[in-house]
């Protein structure tokens, strides 16, 4: 979690969906806290935190696409990690089988944001994906139609925050019994 604009996002989200934040198996994406963490705002759940790269609150290393869990989460969460993530089509590709029919949300670097995390930008000390050298804003279109093209939503919403710089969005995984009908709502 970068800044309270992002927060306060994750926490709207709370309050439209609050049974998706309490009582539920919950997997983040990119769980290894640099500025913060979401991890919190989770009440009496089961969570997992998943990262690439080891750190604090990372309960498992390995990347996104390949974390197998036959048993899939309620909720899947991931917060400024999909501008780090160099098989990020994978790892969306990933979601049906790690998302029950559920809530996914999260938040990332637009197309505005300034590269960050890598040796480029940050030089040695400050490396946040697992190839130091990787980063990709990622834009709103992009985003869309990969949810869709590998997902069935019953609701899926995605939005720019300040000026471009993040994209936020959350999505409902339509049950398995609901065929593939994917959608694409606005805010409410």
């Amino acid at each position: 979690m970068a800044h309270a604009e992002q927060r306060r996002f994750i926490e709207s989200v709370r309050r439209l969906r609050p049974g998706d934040f309490a009582q539920r198996r919950v997997l983040e994406l990119g769980s290894r806290s640099i500025n913060g963490s979401v991890r919190g705002l989770f009440q009496g759940c089961e969570y997992i935190g998943l990262d690439a790269v080891s750190g604090p609150l990372v309960d498992v290393v390995s990347p996104a696409h390949e974390f197998q869990d036959s048993r899939g989460f309620d909720v899947v969460i991931s917060c400024e990690a999909f501008e780090h993530d160099p098989w990020l089509d994978r790892t969306l590709a990933a979601l049906p089988r790690l998302l029950r029919s559920g809530l996914f949300v999260g938040t990332c670097a637009g197309p505005a944001r300034a590269e960050h995390g890598t040796r480029r930008s940050s030089g040695e000390t400050a490396i946040y994906g697992p190839e130091p050298d990787y980063y990709r804003n990622v834009g709103l279109e992009d985003l869309l139609d990969e949810l869709v093209r590998c997902a069935a939503w019953e609701r899926l919403h995605v939005e720019y925050g300040r000026s471009r710089r993040d994209l936020y969005w959350y999505g409902v995984l339509s049950s398995p019994a609901a065929g593939r009908s994917p959608t694409a709502a606005g805010p409410g």
